[in-house]
């Protein structure tokens, strides 16, 4: 799979991942995602979502631009549910 990233910015943090798979599941169900979310972590195989570096400044920097971000590690049947 492809995706286009604006600027043609290359991803090779695992931290997109859960981002990507959102972006993809919004576009399938045809549901838009809230768009003060911040999503970030690295998608296994079998949906876990793993915690990924610097985590906590991730989080920081959101919450200081007013974005929502979980306090917790969500689960990927969960954000589906938007």
């Amino acid at each position: 799979m492809y995706i286009n990233v604006t600027g043609g910015l290359h991803l090779s943090d695992p931290a997109a991942d859960l981002a990507v798979c959102t972006a993809i599941a919004s576009s399938l169900l045809k549901k838009a995602v809230p768009e003060n979310w911040v999503l970030f972590g690295e998608v296994g195989l079998t949906g876990e979502i793993r915690n990924t570096t610097k985590d906590d400044a991730r989080r920081k920097a959101a919450k200081k631009l007013g974005l929502l971000v979980p306090d917790t590690k969500p689960q990927l049947k969960d954000i589906l549910r938007f």
